[in-house]
């Protein structure tokens, strides 16, 4: 625990330094007075202070999933041990969190609980940082600073995009249309548990009064890969754009119950479906990086090819392929 004048605190201080040479100079009793009051208010201000957070203790949990470039929550929990005297005006700081958060009280023998909002910019380890909780209550002449625990390292999966919107994009710039499996529409019929969200038909549902949902024409327990290819030329945000389009790929695929297997430089991920599966495929988006030249065997055509640019190594192959994203065109 460490202690740091505010700049109301230096104010303060500076006037009574004033005060207490004008004491000297004039011998006033009264001056001499308004000085020990001011003396005794910086004293109170500290032992409050000081008492306020002790026996504070921070947790923090993320979420079991977190993107880049997205807003996440971060859950808190802040435990008083004191057993009769609650706290007040605390702030949590993080060198993770774009601004403070105050918790305006933690009850006595109890605790205060409540979410952070903040955006990891990177994929890969992360952490909250440096992490304090403080307090210049009740008198904000003094910062008083606790070093705070902080989570363990969790992962930052790779930002997800919109496919349908990076397909009209693509569309619209010439490059290869991208048709993803079970785009042609079989049937539109009543909603049943364990369904996606994403296929309701609105307007079937206002038209029914329950909800509806399109089926496509995929088919059950169908194989599909997905291949990430990040060779050569071009700049580090198409590649990072590439490995969002294939780790939205993936999810949308998955959801619509394909079995998915991934390739890419660093490795391949086989065919397997389910949420446990769109997991791994993340975990291995989240630290997959650009390399010279595609080293990871012949990949499996007739799949998704996501290519960082037209210039990638294999986009000599892209018509041996159902589908091509060209990153740099989105």
């Amino acid at each position: 625990m460490r202690v740091r004048p505010t700049r109301e605190g230096k104010r303060f201080f500076l006037i009574l330094v004033l005060i207490i040479m004008a004491a000297f100079n004039t011998g006033n009793n009264l001056i001499y007075l308004i000085v020990s009051m001011m003396l005794s208010s910086m004293v109170l201000s500290l032992a409050l202070s000081i008492t306020n957070l002790r026996a504070l203790a921070l947790k923090l949990e993320p979420p079991a999933s977190v993107f880049a470039q997205t807003e996440t929550w971060i859950n808190y929990e802040i435990a008083n041990r004191k057993r009769r005297i609650p706290s007040y005006s605390v702030r949590m700081k993080s060198t993770a969190l774009p601004e403070p958060h105050t918790v305006p009280f933690v009850p006595a023998d109890g605790s205060s609980r409540g979410t952070l909002k903040t955006v990891f910019p990177h994929r890969g380890i992360a952490n909250m940082g440096k992490t304090v909780i403080e307090t210049s209550f009740p008198f904000i002449f003094f910062d008083v600073i606790s070093r705070a625990e902080t989570p363990v390292s969790f992962t930052v999966y790779p930002k997800l995009m919109d496919i349908g919107a990076a397909r009209s994009q693509s569309a619209a710039e010439g490059a290869v249309p991208i048709l993803l499996p079970g785009d042609e529409l079989r049937e539109i019929r009543q909603y049943r548990a364990g369904d996606s969200l994403r296929h309701i038909n609105w307007k079937a549902t206002a038209r029914h009064s329950r909800l509806m949902v399109r089926e496509t024409a995929s088919e059950t327990g169908e194989r599909i890969s997905i291949v990430l290819d990040g060779t050569g030329p071009g700049a580090p945000e198409a590649f990072e754009k590439a490995v969002s389009a294939a780790a939205s790929t993936a999810r949308q695929l998955l959801e619509d119950g394909y079995f998915v297997s991934l390739a890419t430089t660093s490795g391949k991920i086989e065919n397997g479906i389910g949420p446990g599966h769109l997991r791994r495929i993340f975990e291995h988006l989240s630290f997959v990086k650009e390399d010279t030249s595609w080293n990871s065997g012949a990949p499996e055509a007739g799949g998704i090819l996501v290519l960082k640019s037209a210039n990638s190594q294999l986009s000599a192959r892209a018509a041996s392929f159902r589908a091509v994203i060209h990153a740099d065109r989105i």
